[in-house]
C-alpha cells in the first residue's frame, strides 16, 4: 500500500489548503480546463507538478509502484507500527510547504 499528501495551495478561498479530490485534475492532465485554470491559479508550477503526479498515477497503474527518478515511495502497511517515514508530499515547493515537508515531495519548481 502507499500513501501520499497532496498539499497544494489552491489560489481559491485565500489559498488555503487543497480541497477534496483536488489532485484528480492533476492526475488526469486537465489543468487546461478553464475551470480548471481559474482554480489551480493557471501557473508554471502546477502544470510541472500535473506531469509529475500523473506520472506516479501511471506508473502504479503500470507496475503497482509510483516511484519515479527523484522520488521514492516505500511501502506502508497500516499494521506496521514501526512505520517511521511520512509519505510524499505532492506539492509546489513554498515557504509554507517546505514547514511541512520534512520527507520526499513531488515537487513543481
Amino acid at each position: 500500500m502507499y500513501h501520499y499528501i497532496f498539499a497544494y495551495e489552491c489560489p481559491m478561498n485565500g489559498g488555503i489548503t487543497s480541497h477534496h479530490t483536488s489532485e484528480i485534475a492533476f492526475v488526469f492532465h486537465n489543468l487546461t480546463e478553464p475551470q480548471l485554470r481559474l482554480a489551480t491559479g493557471d501557473g508554471p508550477q502546477g502544470y510541472v507538478l500535473q506531469d509529475k503526479v500523473s506520472t506516479a498515477w501511471l506508473n502504479f497503474a503500470k507496475t503497482r509502484n509510483p516511484s519515479q527518478p527523484g522520488l521514492e515511495w516505500k511501502t506502508f502497511m497500516p499494521t506496521d507500527r514501526q512505520h517511521s517515514g511520512r509519505p510524499p508530499i505532492l506539492t509546489p515547493l513554498s515557504e509554507r510547504s517546505a514547514l511541512l515537508n520534512s520527507g520526499p515531495a513531488i515537487a513543481g519548481t
